[in-house]
């Protein structure tokens, strides 16, 4: 018996939108279904999907309006009439997208190239300490790790409390060595960390620790337990109590699947404990800053997945990038509504994959995009140093706002109200609306 021809009646398509927000297309033929998953909350707007798809089913929404809060919508919007069920947009580095056949995830199969990169944990050499988990800007690394309290720790006579011995000493903190690892907090009560920022000029994500006092017995353990000699106690009474060893126990776990490579964790592990090897190797340019406002706008900051971007210290500085946490996923250059950015990917890695299937083509085709397509709409699209114009940004210093006539102001608002009507009608808009085109990029001489 011949096989039942696929014709447009036999495919069925639908799609849901579940209770995390996960969008799910599905395509129905007679013994195949095919999954396609988009997951918002992962997506940073980086527009590979849209690059490397061979159908142009899916669009962009407007970045630099999402990104900065304008708007609350998803960065990526999916043809669902257009797309060809490839997978071929499952090649992104933030793992927004999934694709399976029936149940078959291709990220399981051989058959599909992923990104070769790797995230290695050196448990002999691992503290067991919680300041991957602080750091992770993806809540990619759970730190179960279980410390003792110090009130199991540190025995008094029965009956007595250390708060009526009225003991005396001191306790200091060096801040030169403080990681704000958190093995301290989580040991005495009396001990608190102080969370800060997270930047690139504040790796640790500390501000300082509190100390509480009236909870401290000045037993010491805290010094004993700080893995960087950060922390000096002296105990000035004799003090009659038994002093257990520290305990801490657990492990360090990674969900590979949140994890976005970017090297925070190995960055600050400060026992070498952690190797990240990325997938992409690139470089950030940065132009045109006499137009970038960081205070008004920070579009690259809050858009980046790796909290790579920061304001610099010095005033001379605008904007800044420490490209040892960067992805190079190319958000920040989307999202800069001033073209002050350019993402350069010259190297993407990945594994061997099975070459002599028919779809192998297209997916080696969408890695050189990948690759490439930064370099090669740099050419294309960059204005030639000496064809440019010269772009002037004039200020108007205004120290008073004048008042308006209220006559003035009530004609002035009804012709904005007429206005206001007529671009709301279907036909005005129909004519007024389309797509914007995309930004030139505009690389400046070094």
């Amino acid at each position: 018996m011949a096989e039942p021809e696929i014709t447009e009646e036999t495919i069925s398509k639908s799609m849901e939108v579940t209770d995390k927000m996960e969008f799910i297309y599905k395509y129905k033929t007679e013994g195949l279904e095919k999954t396609l998953k988009y997951i918002p909350n992962l997506c940073t707007g980086c527009g590979i999907c849209v690059d490397i798809c061979p159908v142009e089913a899916i669009e962009l929404g407007p970045i630099t309006e999402i990104a900065t809060g304008e708007i609350d919508a998803p960065y990526i919007l999916i043809d669902q009439n257009k797309c060809e069920y490839c997978g071929i947009c499952t090649l992104c580095p933030l793992n927004a997208i999934e694709f399976s056949f029936d149940e078959l995830n291709i990220k399981d199969s051989d058959d599909y190239p992923k990104f070769a990169r790797s995230h290695f944990l050196d448990e002999d050499k691992c503290v067991k300490c919680f300041l991957c988990e602080e750091t992770c800007p993806r809540e990619a690394i759970e730190a179960q790790i279980t410390v003792k309290k110090k009130d199991e720790l540190v025995i008094y006579p029965e009956g007595v409390s250390f708060k009526d011995l009225k003991i005396e000493g001191d306790i200091k903190i060096d801040y030169e060595k403080c990681t704000y690892c958190k093995l301290c907090d989580k040991l005495c009560d009396a001990l608190e960390i102080v969370p800060g920022n997270q930047s690139p000029l504040n790796i640790y994500a500390g501000k300082r620790i509190e100390i509480y006092l009236s909870e401290c017995d000045y037993c010491g353990l805290c010094e004993k337990i700080c893995p960087v000699d950060a922390i000096k106690v002296n105990c000035n009474t004799q003090v009659e109590r038994e002093i257990k060893d520290i305990s801490v126990e657990g492990k360090i776990i990674v969900d590979e699947e949140k994890c976005i490579y970017c090297n925070w964790c190995g960055n600050v592990c400060f026992v070498d404990a952690i190797k990240v090897e990325k997938e992409f190797e690139g470089e950030i340019t940065l132009q045109r800053l006499e137009f970038c406002d960081p205070l008004g706008c920070q579009a690259c900051i809050k858009i980046c997945p790796t909290k790579s971007w920061y304001i610099p210290q010095e005033k001379s500085e605008k904007i800044a990038v420490d490209e040892k946490f960067c992805i190079y996923c190319g958000s920040c250059e989307l999202a800069c509504p001033e073209n002050c950015i350019i993402v350069d990917r010259n190297v993407v890695k990945y594994k061997e994959f099975n070459q002599n299937t028919p779809w192998a083509n297209s997916w080696l085709k969408a890695l050189k995009i990948i690759e490439e397509s930064k370099k090669v709409e740099m050419e294309l699209k960059s204005i030639p140093i000496e064809q440019k114009e010269e772009v002037k940004k004039t200020t108007k210093k205004i120290e008073k706002i004048p008042q308006v006539a209220p006559e003035i102001w009530e004609k002035f608002q009804a012709k904005l109200n007429n206005l206001n009507e007529i671009l709301g009608k279907a036909p005005v808009r129909y004519y007024m609306e389309g797509k914007k085109e995309k930004k030139p990029k505009i690389l400046t001489q070094n």
